[in-house]
């Protein structure tokens, strides 16, 4: 089996010009990447860890200098479709395969849950929401090639998965394709998928296999770390500088960027 951490995109909540990965940031003390490579290193050997990098990856090709073992792979379409982070962590790779993000911090309890499932996919899950997953699942070997399957490259098909999750009528641009949200869809739709799921907001009623654990976890007796923006760092707690710039510099050219891209967005239409 092996452990793979996905680590290859951007953030639009951490600040422009002089950031980088996310995961390389500190919290309470401690990189989030480092976090997430120790939990794992007690669930299979260091070798049979992969990181995939993309955005400013070079950051992490230098800080994995101090896990020699590990495999590092780069997405270089990091701004494209979510599914190329996936497609590059199973390349070359005939085993299970886990799947995690480095921005979150899963304990080890649910880790081994997960990882020790013997079927087909296993995904946790918040204890209200079958289908939301926390950003860790696993797919057994003979699945893993659903990963390749081309329809996660085009954005209207990721579009009617975000319709059919959520009982929409059409998607009301929430996301863009290379997001982390995507990559969430397209997990559902493995889901769906592997388990010929017809209505995904309650596959138990509508589940018509066995082939998937759903992995419950509670949020009220487990907090699930999330490392989703910069205020959350220790670098802007502890610097004054870091934190003007971000408030009064980085968010409001973000602020301008997004306003002009929805002008441009009414345009085109």
């Amino acid at each position: 089996m092996k452990i793979a951490i996905l680590a290859a995109g951007g953030s639009n909540y951490f600040p422009l010009f002089i950031d980088k990965p996310k995961c390389l940031y500190h919290k309470d003390g401690k990189i989030q990447l480092e976090k997430v490579i120790e939990t794992v290193k007690q669930v299979v050997k260091e070798e049979d860890i992969i990181v995939v990098g993309g955005y400013k990856y070079k950051y992490i090709e230098r800080f994995l200098t101090k896990y020699p073992k590990i495999t590092f792979k780069i997405n270089h379409n990091y701004d494209g479709p979510a599914i190329y982070t996936l497609r590059k962590a199973i390349e070359n790779i005939e085993d299970d395969v886990v799947f995690l993000l480095a921005d979150e911090s899963i304990s080890l309890k649910n880790v081994k849950r997960v990882a020790e499932s013997v079927r087909d996919m296993s995904i946790l899950c918040h204890n209200e929401y079958y289908y939301y997953s926390l950003g860790i699942f696993k797919l057994n070997k003979t699945q893993i090639q659903i990963i390749n399957d081309d329809c996660y490259l085009d954005f209207e098909y990721i579009k009617k998965i975000y319709c059919f999750a959520n009982d929409k009528q059409k998607y009301d641009g929430k996301f863009n394709i290379n997001s982390g949200i995507c990559m969430g869809y397209i997990t559902i739709d493995f889901v769906r998928r592997i388990g010929n799921i017809s209505k995904i907001e309650n596959p138990i009623k509508y589940y018509t296999g066995t082939n998937i654990d759903f992995l419950h976890y509670n949020p009220s007796e487990e907090y699930i770390d999330d490392l989703d923006k910069f205020k959350d760092t220790d670098e802007y707690k502890n610097s004054l500088i870091l934190r003007l710039y971000s408030d009064c510099v980085s968010d409001v050219i973000r602020k301008i960027i997004k306003e002009f891209n929805k002008l441009k967005n009414l345009a085109y239409k």
